[in-house]
């Protein structure tokens, strides 16, 4: 067994050990936090870092997956799931299909969600960008009434 498959063992089991036994909801609920505070210490650097660090942060493929990020949640579920259950998996040892599917589902990420992006995303993020040019309603000039009607309007406050 290589080095990931016995890491990836060896905190699936823990992961289960942690969520099935009763009384150890502590270290469960504690485990997120080393993955949060690096999240915060790489976007703190990112935003206030050297412009090296922001320069190699910036190039394309990063950017893209930076664009496409939200579609890449929402669909990658869907696709594994899909991909998963073609015919064609089940004969394959358990690394081919791990490829394959990494392989196809990427494929599929980039194209379905790059479609999404250019056909839904954009147009709303270019409007939004647009300045909107409202028209005013009309001013309307003031009518002095007819003395009979400021008489009534004059009555009718009394």
């Amino acid at each position: 067994m290589d080095k990931v498959s016995w890491f990836a063992s060896q905190y699936g089991y823990s992961y289960e050990k942690q969520v099935t036994e009763p009384g150890d909801w502590v270290p469960y609920y504690l485990s997120e936090i080393p993955f949060a505070v690096g999240f915060t210490l790489v976007i703190a650097g990112l935003l206030f870092g050297g412009p090296w660090l922001q320069r190699a942060f910036s190039i394309t493929p990063l950017r893209l997956i930076g664009i496409l990020g939200y579609s890449i949640y929402l669909w990658h579920i869907p696709l594994l799931y899909l991909f998963s259950s073609f015919p064609s998996f089940a004969h394959l040892t358990p690394r081919q299909q791990f490829v394959q599917l990494l392989a196809m589902t990427s494929l599929g990420l980039v194209l379905i969600c790059s479609a999404i992006y250019l056909a839904v995303e954009k147009p709303f993020i270019l409007r939004g960008r647009t300045p909107v040019r409202r028209r005013l309603p009309p001013v309307e000039t003031p009518v002095a009434l007819p003395p009979v009607a400021q008489e009534a309007v004059g009555a009718a406050h009394d």
